[in-house]
């Protein structure tokens, strides 16, 4: 269990947030309808919020079964106004269905997953979380649609770094599901110190398993 230190929110990395999604979500229950499955997730996010002395809201938060702002799951410090988003999590599956050059959205077949994503990174928050399940085995193209979006995101935002991390849950042959997790790092896999936009040109940054 993590503590919070110093009365500080809990303001993970994407290593600290997959070492303790790891802890959490443990054995997954067969997928087969996704409301069951997403009610199973999204409890599991609680128990997260629980071990390490935040709140989380989603759509299975006792007494307010409500997204905000339509993602998935939002972590704060408390359930108060002064209180901002920590750590934003999307729970999405589908196929891939955006086009190049195209925003993706709702309103674009099949392109939950890429909407899902485009979503959580542009909402201001210390940590963007993806958990996808890819069809079709097309977890390597969804990979480079990511990394598409992600190198669009530092351009819009220059000599910033975005903390975003992926995770991808795979069927197993059993039913259940298994879950691989990647983040967004430079070529030689060590994030810079700081942000200096040079810095990160130098070097080509790709999502990288964790």
């Amino acid at each position: 269990m993590s503590n919070n230190a110093n009365n500080k929110p809990w303001m993970p990395t994407p290593e600290v947030f997959w070492e303790e999604f790891q802890k959490t979500v443990k054995e997954t229950p067969p997928y087969l309808d996704d409301k069951v499955y997403t009610s199973w997730f999204e409890k599991q996010m609680l128990e997260v919020a629980e071990n390490n002395k935040v709140y989380c809201q989603n759509r299975s938060t006792e007494n307010r079964r409500e997204e905000w702002m339509n993602v998935d799951c939002v972590f704060v410090e408390k359930n108060e106004y002064n209180r901002f988003p920590l750590v934003a999590v999307e729970h999405e599956n589908g196929g891939l269905g955006g086009k190049d050059g195209q925003l993706p959205g709702p309103h674009v077949k099949n392109a939950s997953i890429e909407w899902a994503a485009w979503k959580c990174l542009a909402m201001r928050c210390h940590l963007s979380v993806l958990v996808a399940y890819p069809e079709n085995k097309k977890e390597n193209a969804l990979i480079e649609e990511l990394c598409q979006m992600l190198e669009g995101w530092q351009v819009t935002y220059p000599g910033q770094i975005p903390k975003f991390l992926v995770i991808f849950g795979l069927p197993k042959s059993d039913g259940t599901v298994q879950y691989t997790g990647y983040t967004w790092k430079p070529g030689n896999g060590e994030t810079p110190q700081n942000s200096d936009s040079t810095a990160q040109e130098e070097v080509p940054w790709s999502l990288r398993p964790l």
